[in-house]
């Protein structure tokens, strides 16, 4: 391999080596702004809790309840009961309803 031959290839390499670095980049920023795959989002889990119980969404947040990432949602129901239920993040099934 001549000089000029291994200047290319050394620039091809750093090259390469920018721009695959640039794709993790954005591929992590990707991640930053999507939703995990087999992550319900918030509106699905709104969603799940007034088809169920049609009314006012007063709260809706994530959290961890024995050990499991869930959706809280609380509804003030039409039939005047306050209700909170809460969705597996990963699968959306209701996992607890309680109300007042």
């Amino acid at each position: 391999m001549n000089h000029i031959q291994k200047l290319i290839t050394a620039a091809t390499l750093a090259g390469l080596t920018a721009l695959s670095a640039g794709l993790g980049l954005a591929r992590s920023e990707e991640k930053k702004t999507l939703p995990q795959a087999g992550i319900i989002t918030k509106e699905q889990a709104i969603d799940k809790a007034l088809a169920e119980h049609p009314g006012k969404v007063e709260k809706a947040y994530m959290e961890t309840k024995r050990g499991r990432k869930v959706w809280e949602v609380q509804v003030r129901g039409q039939d005047g009961k306050e209700w909170e239920l809460y969705y597996d993040a990963e699968t959306g099934e209701l996992a607890k309803a309680e109300h007042d």
